[in-house]
């Protein structure tokens, strides 16, 4: 016989946390305040100055990129950055840098405003931020710096178009603006070298960095006045505008397609492939195979006749048939479909449906809210509460009829 049923769901909710005594938190909160309050005081004003002139730069870009000096706003709004940090400041420059043309820093200066969408949970800029550089991936030309790490000299430092190179982004693909670009290296005692080329949007090129010359001694005595005396190359560094900020070194992430990344709220699809045993114990219920069967009835006189399963008109209160069914023990095939959103990197919610064959026979349909999160790597686990339903063939054990 075939026998159908909805499974039962069962939820669990966690038991209520015990909370500490009010006093003792009390006390707690107000020796925080009475440790914090001084200094917190003391850096208002400061504080206060650098938010006061950094709306003042967002201004002044504002009317540079009205009149079409995008390069000049874009230097405003990289002093904003340096001077009052902050997730709204970074996305206006990254997109200013995109207005700009420089796809290598627009590219990196989204990383940074990510990070700060993500720490201040905006998740409209993450959204934005993450679109931003997906679509600037295919575009952006990369320049791989091939240096002989272990016989470079101490202090090597290379740089393109002024801004240093971090030793970490030596020899694999760094992105850079399209255009010219001018690739300088240097160390102390030694020759500096430099070589210019022209790269284009989506290119990818590489500049083999020769090992340096030492740079010859001479014999000419120093000056006595050394207010004349040039700065040494590493003074030059420090006081360069041009030295890039942990903006433009970090997000480089030239190993792994942004197509990988799971991006917040980003719409998500998955199909897979389930198979196992499943357990059917219904303890007692109506059975179409029962219709048409007949069974005895006693009357209080004596008197005895037949009923039949499914008949209740020949004799009023009878006719009505269930039974007890075998628990039953069975394998099960089929798919799941899950669609939702990914609320970040790690974590997915939504709904998920299975389906499939059960054996020996039978089927099996069932759906309902699910979740699941990144372990480690490609290893994600999950939970979905079930609603469905499912048909399996089972023993009728006994069964029973109305009187």
């Amino acid at each position: 016989m075939k026998y159908r049923h909805a499974p039962l769901a069962m939820s669990f909710v966690p038991s209520p946390t015990a909370s500490r005594p009010w006093p003792l938190l009390g006390i707690r909160l107000w020796c925080i305040f009475a440790c914090m309050s001084t200094p917190i005081l003391l850096a208002t004003p400061a504080r206060a100055d650098d938010n006061t002139q950094a709306a003042s730069l967002a201004r002044e870009a504002e009317k540079l990129i009205a009149a079409g000096d995008v390069a000049q706003a874009c230097n405003k709004l990289q002093q904003r950055q340096k001077l009052a940090a902050s997730g709204s400041a970074a996305l206006d420059l990254a997109v200013c840098r995109q207005k700009e043309g420089k796809l290598g820093s627009a590219y990196r200066a989204y990383g940074v405003a990510l990070d700060w969408a993500k720490k201040e949970k905006r998740f409209d800029r993450i959204r934005r931020a993450k679109q931003a550089r997906n679509k600037l991936y295919l575009r952006l030309p990369r320049l791989t710096l091939k240096v002989d790490e272990e016989a470079a000299p101490a202090g090597l430092t290379i740089t393109i178009n002024g801004a240093v190179i971090p030793a970490s982004a030596w020899n694999k693909p760094y992105p850079v603006d399209p255009g010219n670009l001018d690739v300088q290296a240097t160390a102390t005692g030694k020759t500096s070298w430099h070589s210019t080329l022209n790269i284009a949007a989506g290119k990818r090129k590489t500049v083999a960095v020769p090992s340096l010359d030492d740079a010859a001694v001479k014999s000419t005595p120093a000056p006595a006045d050394d207010d004349d005396a040039p700065p040494a190359a590493s003074d030059r560094r420090a006081d360069d505008d041009s030295t890039p900020t942990d903006e433009d070194n970090d997000h480089d992430d030239d190993h792994a397609s942004p197509s990988d990344d799971h991006a917040s709220l980003r719409p998500v699809i998955e199909l897979g492939a389930v198979g196992g045993l499943m357990i059917s114990a219904v303890e007692r219920g109506g059975a179409a195979a029962l219709a048409g069967t007949n069974y005895l009835i006693a009357s209080n006189t004596g008197g005895r006749f037949f009923a039949t399963c499914g008949d209740t008109a020949s004799f009023p209160g009878s006719g009505t048939c269930d039974a007890a069914l075998a628990t039953m023990l069975g394998g099960v095939v089929g798919g799941t479909l899950f669609g939702g959103v990914s609320l970040d990197a790690r974590v997915h919610v939504g709904g998920r449906v299975f389906a499939g064959k059960r054996f020996p026979d039978g089927f099996w349909l069932a759906g309902g809210p699910s979740g699941s999160f990144r372990v480690a790597g490609p290893l994600w686990l999950g939970a979905t509460v079930l609603f469905g339903t499912e048909e399996h063939r089972a023993d009728i054990n006994s069964a029973r009829g109305s009187v």
